[in-house]
């Protein structure tokens, strides 16, 4: 007999019932699987600034892995399952203009969570910047102090007594470009030149981070130390375009 037919047994209705329930299980459990996946294991971004060149360029496409830095979820973020080395790149999206608003935060969380990233309705409701993360490199880790020397830094880290060049203590190859300053906007001219002589001291859960073109004025440079619960994912790949198909 039809399965559309008005005149089915009292069994044949529960029977179907039973395969839409099992069918509808199977359809949100593979949802929930695909979403967990890209929102904890491997997420990809498209680099849209030129602020990470040489080694990334706009247009790159990059893997990241959020259970690497420790997953962010509804009720806070997890410890991350590897500790952060110098020279790694990191996704840090922009803070949230209104922290106090929790339940809306919840609900963008779990949004984004169930369109894998790309529904969220703070930025539908206070613009695209307000959620686009950035990608930057971690220079310092908690304790360690660091001062700008031309277009790179001196580090000196936590227990020893003298500065070091970057390339001296970060173990990681990396190339910079561009020069401290040279885009720096007139309002921040002030804060540039207090920064090139300024000593930064880097406290429990603090981390330095800039860019690989030293003329954007941005990451640490421009807001401080970062806290490590901001981090929302180290990058492990680049895989596209494919001749520039590489580990990070």
């Amino acid at each position: 007999m039809s399965l559309f037919s008005r005149h089915r047994s009292y069994t044949e209705r529960v029977l179907t019932a039973r395969k839409r329930r099992k069918a509808f299980g199977r359809v949100l459990l593979l949802l929930l699987v695909v979403a967990a996946f890209h929102s904890w294991i491997l997420r990809a971004y498209r680099v849209t600034t030129d602020m990470m060149s040489p080694g990334l360029e706009r247009g790159d496409l990059v893997l990241s892995s959020p259970f690497l830095s420790g997953v962010s979820t509804p009720l806070g973020k997890l410890p991350p399952l590897i500790r952060y080395a110098r020279g790694d790149l990191v996704v840090v999206p922009p803070e949230i203009s209104h922290p106090e608003r929790m339940l809306l935060r919840v609900w963008d969380s779990l949004v984004r969570f169930f369109s894998l990233q790309h529904i969220s309705p703070i930025a539908t409701s206070e613009g695209r910047g307000t959620t686009t993360p950035g990608l930057y490199r971690i220079l310092g880790l908690p304790g360690d102090c660091l001062r700008m020397n031309g277009s790179g830094y001196e580090i000196k880290v936590a227990g020893k007594d003298s500065y070091l060049p970057e390339g001296l203590v970060v173990e990681r190859e990396y190339s910079i470009s561009g020069s401290p300053g040279s885009t720096v906007a007139p309002a921040d001219t002030s804060a540039a030149a207090e920064l090139a002589t300024k000593e930064i001291i880097l406290g429990k859960g603090e981390y330095f981070v800039a860019c690989d073109d030293r003329s954007a004025f941005e990451g640490s440079s421009l807001w401080g130390p970062l806290d490590g619960d901001r981090i929302a994912g180290r990058l492990v790949l680049a895989f596209w375009p494919l001749r520039r198909l590489k580990f990070l």
